[in-house]
């Protein structure tokens, strides 16, 4: 039995996914581009050569909207050239290691906006892995995930300021 989880017991049939929920939204304009962009990007490396599935041409990339009923939106990923044919490779958003092309995008913003917090942190990632590389009797580990570690420098930090801080960190028990 688990004493420090509520978790009802789940049988093979109807779980053990839970509790995670699934969310979905629409995305207008200029990140909308990025997502397409992004399914492009990998119908070409997987497709066949030459088949096209839209006419980039008539896309108008300016596209603005001045509703008062709208988010920022900011488009992130992490893939290599393994998955993607990229379309274009800007140095913020990717990086060679070992002669491949990755876009490291989300973990660039998981520290950014780490680093920029002031009172919590919030995150809830069903793929969530930690920077065990840093640990001592480590160093071999090939996952080279930095957020768990600057999570841990950012309480370490607010704890020597005397400034209270929280950290929310949720993960689905079996991802």
């Amino acid at each position: 039995d688990d004493f420090y989880n509520n978790l009802v017991s789940t049988n093979a049939h109807s779980g053990p996914r839970q509790p995670w929920h699934d969310i979905h939204s629409q995305v207008i304009g200029p990140a909308a581009i990025d997502i397409l962009n992004n399914f492009t990007e990998r119908w070409k490396k997987q497709g066949i050569a030459g088949d096209t599935i839209f006419n980039f041409e008539d896309l108008n990339k300016n596209y603005s909207y001045n509703g008062q009923d709208s988010w920022n939106v900011q488009i992130f990923r992490s893939i290599s050239e393994d998955s993607v044919q990229f379309e274009e490779v800007t140095p913020e958003s990717v990086m060679k290691k070992k002669g491949r092309i990755i876009d490291s995008s989300i973990q660039h913003a998981y520290i950014h906006q780490i680093q920029k917090a002031e009172r919590f942190i919030y995150i809830e990632n069903q793929y969530f892995l930690g920077s065990s590389h840093q640990w001592e009797n480590c160093r071999d580990i090939p996952v080279k995930n930095l957020v768990p570690l600057e999570i841990a420098a950012k309480i370490v930090d607010k704890i020597r300021q005397g400034e209270h801080f929280v950290a929310y960190i949720l993960i689905p028990m079996f991802p």
